[in-house]
């Protein structure tokens, strides 16, 4: 049974994904995830979960490619949690970091 915006519903999935967003600023870093259900002809998102980061400050600041790689290093530790409450094998991963790709 899913619960969303409009109630229950019992089955008739056609496809559940979760979706992981990585992102930095000079000043921090964050990864949000959202649920996605496919019921019908109809898609519903949920968000589940997010976290944020301050980066370090002090003399040097650091490189916003390290705070990249730091905000996927979160992605990659809360999918471990987040998969055990929503088993799917439809994961996906999304960043515009081309340091976090290579």
């Amino acid at each position: 049974m899913f619960m969303y915006e409009g109630g229950y519903t019992d089955g008739g999935f056609q496809n559940i994904s979760l979706h992981f967003f990585c992102d930095t600023s000079k000043l921090a870093y964050s990864v949000v995830v959202f649920l996605r259900v496919d019921i019908g002809s109809t898609v519903h998102i949920q968000l589940v979960q997010s976290k944020t980061r301050i980066a370090l400050c002090g003399k040097k600041e650091t490189a916003i490619a390290r705070l990249e790689l730091l905000g996927a290093a979160i992605s990659a530790r809360l999918s471990t949690t987040v998969l055990k409450e929503f088993p799917s094998d439809n994961v996906y991963f999304w960043t515009d970091s081309t340091t976090v790709l290579a």
